[in-house]
């Protein structure tokens, strides 16, 4: 077994590090979002705005959920292949890395979408902004959003990285 095939601890520990990082991030906005809701009166009537009342938002959680399951699939992985030399089972890490990419992006363009409308409105479709009455829910959205926004880059960066291994390792042992 020669040093090119091997996992240098230095790459582990910071790969490690980016990985409980970008999960630290995913449950920051899963909390967040979860704890996000605002009830105000408006003209003698109440409104209230929670996570749970939009699909988009519903969906956003899911798919962190997910990302967060995976990311932690993916960790175990890296420490159980850190010395394999084998490109099919470090291959098992970017699978976990690519789904866990793919479904943080869609769920954080679904909730960024519908927080859109609901900072802006649409005029077009005669839908009014609201985050000018439930400022405190919206800040909270955004706050999340921001987080996973951070994650998926983290995350996107261990993806490039996972297939950087598996293509070194193919190449190595060819």
């Amino acid at each position: 077994m020669d040093y090119a095939r091997k996992t240098p601890k230095v790459l582990l520990v910071s790969q490690s590090i980016l990985r409980i990082l970008e999960i630290a991030l995913t449950l920051a906005a899963i909390c967040l979002t979860f704890t996000a809701k605002q009830t105000v009166e408006l003209l003698g009537i109440e409104i209230s705005a929670k996570y749970s009342y939009s699909p988009a938002f519903r969906y956003f959680v899911s798919t962190n959920i997910v990302v967060v399951v995976l990311s932690i699939i993916a960790l175990l992985f890296l420490f159980i292949y850190a010395n394999s030399t084998t490109p099919y089972r470090c291959f098992t890490i970017f699978v976990c890395d690519f789904l866990a990419t793919v479904l943080g992006v869609s769920g954080c363009a679904a909730a960024a979408s519908i927080g859109y409308v609901g900072r802006y409105g649409n005029e077009h479709s005669g839908w009014s902004p609201i985050c000018d009455y439930v400022d405190k829910f919206c800040k909270r959205i955004q706050i999340s959003l921001i987080c996973s926004g951070l994650g998926l880059i983290l995350l996107v960066i261990l993806t490039f990285w996972s297939a950087i291994r598996i293509t070194t390792l193919a190449t190595v042992s060819r």
